[in-house]
């Protein structure tokens, strides 16, 4: 499964987190029981990680042996000319997320789109570049100057 979050290059954001105040919905409360290492405050670390958990939980349940019989893999990619709304960087976010799973470390994958482009523009394959072509021109991929301007005062250059 992918979670992407394209974002605004300076904007800090809270990629992953349920901004909705209703109640965590109950019936993630069985699935997440698989997939959590702790799960005494289970729907603060939903609320969390929502976006995240939300499709580890459905790519867990296509990937039972009786439907696929596959290993759940989660990638999320995030851009990084924004940065996490408390100001530590989208990886130390990441790894917060992984230190709440059961899963190993490698079932769960955390990309930019600057490594992701970086990648395609390596590859011959002539069915890519017209990607290449359109991310070019997307403004949320651009640096912008106030967006550096904000991420150097606080300290960061993700």
């Amino acid at each position: 499964m992918v979670e992407s979050k394209l974002g605004k290059p300076g904007a800090r954001i809270r990629p992953w987190e349920r901004t909705r105040r209703t109640p965590v919905p109950a019936t993630y409360e069985a699935p997440l029981r698989v997939l959590l290492a702790d799960m005494h405050d289970w729907t603060e670390t939903m609320r969390r990680f929502y976006q995240l958990l939300r499709h580890l939980v459905l790519a867990n349940e296509l990937c039972r042996p009786e439907v696929w019989g596959l290993e759940p893999h989660l990638l999320a990619i995030v851009n990084e000319l924004n940065i996490h709304a408390s100001l530590r960087p989208h990886t130390k976010e990441f790894e917060q997320f992984r230190k709440c799973l059961r899963l190993s470390a490698e079932r769960t994958h955390l990309l930019t789109w600057q490594e992701l482009l970086a990648r395609a523009e390596t590859t011959l394959d002539p069915a890519v570049r017209p990607l290449l072509t359109h991310a070019r021109r997307l403004s949320s991929l651009q640096p912008s100057d106030w967006g550096l301007l904000d991420m150097r005062r606080s300290g960061h250059s993700e």
